[in-house]
């Protein structure tokens, strides 16, 4: 359902335009009772309480709707707390964005999503991937595995936490993209590939097979201390995006 809710927004708006115009109040009404009915569902996730992102930039934004399709389907699994776009200090002096940190006694899982279309290209090792459309249509983006190792060595010292086995690296690709050629050496344990359809069951094993590496006041400790790295302004968001941009024009 959640995949899925772009589309019904869409075809919910389009339907009730279509009935004002033809004054077909049945499609008119249909049309409103989708869109009434999506605008709940989102709400009722717990995501915008969460990030703080409303439905509608949510779903204007391809990165935020696919943070936002993983949060729900990790959400009722049994986490202690989940934070979206964590801001920590990176190793480099500057800041880092990690679009989920999810709080368990069996560890800290940090999700790095991407919501691209297309076939994925990549190795473990290589600076870059590669999503490709068409024959003619080829993006290369920084290597996600490299992305979230980065995230999660920025989060181990702002947390004064270096225990290893805490640490779970999970990426998560769309629907709408194909695992063409990933070449991966690190266990799934380590570092665990997945697309949107595959998260909840995958972590669910995760969780019932990982012995516990953090106390009740560990996790309470982690919780107030990650609180106030989310939901940041949006002249921090400008300035952290203006950052990046000078780190990879270099």
């Amino acid at each position: 359902m959640w995949r899925y809710l772009q589309d019904l927004i869409r075809y919910g708006a389009l339907g009730l335009l279509a009935g004002v115009l033809l004054k077909q109040g049945a499609i008119a009404f249909l049309g409103f009772a989708l869109v009434a009915t999506s605008i709940g569902l989102f709400y009722s996730s717990g995501y915008t309480k969460a990030s703080g992102n409303h439905i509608f930039k949510t779903l204007r934004n391809n990165g935020e709707f696919g943070e936002f399709i993983t949060y729900c389907e990790i959400k009722n699994l049994g986490f202690s707390s989940i934070f979206t776009n964590v801001y920590l200090p990176s190793l480099d002096g500057n800041t880092t964005e990690v679009d989920l940190i999810a709080l368990h006694k069996t560890g800290i899982y940090v999700f790095e999503v991407k919501n691209y279309s297309g076939w994925i290209y990549g190795d473990e090792f290589q600076k870059n991937w590669t999503a490709t459309l068409n024959r003619n249509t080829k993006n290369q983006f920084y290597n996600p595995i490299r992305q979230n190792y980065g995230h999660i060595e920025s989060l181990k010292t702002f947390i004064k936490n270096t225990n290893e086995d805490t640490f779970h690296s999970y990426i998560v690709f769309s629907v709408r993209c194909k695992i063409q050629k990933l070449k991966k050496k690190s266990s799934d344990d380590i570092i665990c590939l997945t697309k949107q359809e595959l998260l909840a069951a995958t972590v669910k094993r995760h969780l019932s097979t990982r012995k516990e590496v953090l106390m009740e006041q560990e996790i309470y400790d982690i919780e107030r201390i990650l609180e106030g790295q989310c939901r940041q302004s949006a002249e921090f968001k400008r300035n952290h995006v203006e950052n990046l941009k000078k780190k990879f024009d270099k």
